[in-house]
């Protein structure tokens, strides 16, 4: 009698495991997964006045924005928000943050007339930025990126540090928080490093245009295609072997727990963990459960 529940479970499971990685006509219009939204904050704080390299920063900005969004790929979407733009430093307004671009599909037409119109003024409420950025990615299909470009660190009492971590873990959205600093001196930059971090982006220190160029390059690069088929399989074979592949380690990319777990009958292989570990392997994803 047991030997018939454990052989009726590993059946229920194996053709949930079927069910859940051949797509039907539903599946196949869904939004692709890979899809990439960009937001770009875009600090027009008072200070953004001043001189990089012998250039303008705020000019600066707005030409290697332009640029990017003008050679931007076609099933990409960018938005712009700017914080600092309306009202003076000495009115001290913390909530003086503007939504110039929703997120949608790319018009370098549109998107540059409303960057030209940007300028320096006011204060710096990075925190406060992070949440609208938030609002402004919540619904959308595809993974997000928000890249915030600053020469100074927070002004309106607010810890960006732990936004930027609540934006990234706690909202739901599929989103990295890069950080691009103008000429920042030190005692700013470690916390544009931490804004960074909490975000799970990457923090770039820049000295002139043509660094800024590079960094905002890399932090908007659509991430790689994902080829999920072999390694799919592979974890059908045995759980947590696929997600081997995917991390691109070697054996030191095994996750070990599913692998002797997955010796467990009707748990590993056929079951459970198969078809969870089939699952993050078909999507490239690597040891998202059991966590080692």
């Amino acid at each position: 009698m047991p030997g018939n529940t454990n052989r009726g479970l590993a059946l229920a499971l194996s053709l949930a495991l079927w069910g859940a990685l051949v797509p039907g006509p539903a599946a196949a219009r869904e939004p692709d997964e890979e899809h990439m939204n960009v937001l770009i904050i875009l600090d027009s704080s008072g200070s953004m006045a001043g001189k990089m390299g012998g250039q303008v920063k705020m000019q600066a900005a707005q030409r290697v924005v332009k640029d990017l969004v003008d050679n931007m790929p076609s099933d990409m979407s960018v938005g712009l928000l700017v914080y600092g733009s309306q009202n003076p430093y000495q009115k001290r307004d913390c909530e003086d943050i503007t939504l110039l671009q929703p997120v949608g599909p790319v018009n370098p037409a549109e998107f540059d007339a409303k960057l030209a119109q940007v300028k320096p003024r006011g204060m710096t409420p990075i925190g406060a930025s992070l949440r609208r950025a938030a609002e402004a990615l919540r619904g959308l299909p595809g993974k997000s990126t928000i890249v915030l470009v600053s020469d100074g660190a927070e002004t309106c009492q607010t810890d960006p540090c732990k936004v930027a971590q609540e934006v990234r873990t706690t909202t739901g959205i599929d989103v990295k928080v890069h950080v691009v600093g103008l000429d920042i001196e030190s005692q700013d930059r470690s916390t544009l490093e931490c804004v960074a971090e909490g975000g799970g982006g990457k923090y770039y220190g820049v000295a002139n245009e043509e660094e800024l160029r590079t960094a905002i390059a890399e932090a908007t690069q659509p991430p790689p295609r994902c080829h999920g088929q072999g390694p799919m399989w592979a974890s059908i074979g045995h759980p947590g072997i696929g997600e081997m592949m995917n991390a691109k380690k070697g054996w030191a990319g095994l996750p070990t727990r599913k692998f002797w777990l997955g010796f467990i009958p009707g748990f590993g292989w056929p079951g459970y963990l198969q078809v969870v570990s089939a699952i993050d392997a078909s999507h490239c994803r690597t040891n998202d459960w059991p966590h080692d």
